[in-house]
C-alpha cells in the first residue's frame, strides 16, 4: 500500500503538466570509457518536461567493478531540473537519491545508502527530436553524507566525486488528455 501511495505522489505532477509535458529517455555516452577501464559506470536518465522552467528526471546508474562477482552499486532517484527563465542552461538537484550495494565484500547481503548530488549542463535540442546534454556532476556537494562516500570510494577502484556527463537521447510530447476529449 505505501508502495503504491508513494508511485501515485511522484506521478501526480506528470499529469497535472500533461498539456505541456514532453519526455526523454537519454544514456550517457561517457559510459563507453567502461569498456576499458575497472570499474564501469552506466547511467540511463528519463525525464519529464513539466513547464519551461522545471522537469523531473529519474536516472539509473551503475557502478561496477569488471570482475566476476564484484561489487556493484545501482542508484536511483528523482531529480528537479530547473532551466533559469526557461534557457537552456539547467541545475540538477536531487530530491531524493538511494544507493543499493550488492556483492559488499564485508556485509551480509544488500546495504542501502541515501545520497546526494548536484548537476550543471546545457540542453542542446537537433531537430526533429534528438536532446544532447553536456552536464558536470558533483556528488555531495554540501558534505552531508561524507561516509557513504567514502565508504563507496573505497570499494571502487574509480568512483570520481565531481564527473563529466554527456547524456544523448529523444525526446517526445506527451499526449494531453484535453484534446482527446476534443
Amino acid at each position: 500500500m505505501h508502495i503504491r501511495l508513494c508511485v501515485l505522489f511522484l506521478l501526480m505532477p506528470f499529469s497535472l503538466a500533461a498539456s505541456q509535458a514532453s519526455i526523454c529517455t537519454s544514456i550517457d555516452l561517457r559510459s563507453l570509457e567502461s569498456l576499458v577501464l575497472d570499474t564501469a559506470q552506466v547511467r540511463i536518465e528519463a525525464t519529464v518536461a513539466l513547464t519551461g522552467e522545471f522537469s523531473l528526471s529519474i536516472p539509473v546508474s551503475l557502478v561496477a567493478e569488471r570482475r566476476r562477482g564484484a561489487v556493484q552499486c545501482w542508484e536511483t532517484g528523482l531529480f528537479l531540473q530547473y532551466h533559469p527563465l526557461s534557457y537552456d542552461l539547467f541545475l540538477s538537484l536531487s530530491l531524493m537519491q538511494v544507493a543499493l550495494l550488492a556483492n559488499h565484500p564485508y556485509e551480509e547481503g544488500p546495504q542501502f545508502l541515501f545520497l546526494n548530488e548536484m548537476a550543471v549542463g546545457w540542453q542542446f535540442s537537433v531537430p526533429p527530436s534528438i536532446v544532447i546534454k553536456p552536464c558536470l556532476v558533483i556528488k555531495d556537494p554540501h558534505k552531508v553524507f561524507v561516509q557513504e562516500y567514502e565508504e563507496l570510494g573505497a570499494l571502487f577502484s574509480q568512483f570520481p566525486m565531481v564527473r563529466f556527463a554527456l547524456l544523448v537521447g529523444w525526446k517526445f510530447p506527451v499526449p494531453s488528455s484535453k484534446k482527446a476529449e476534443q
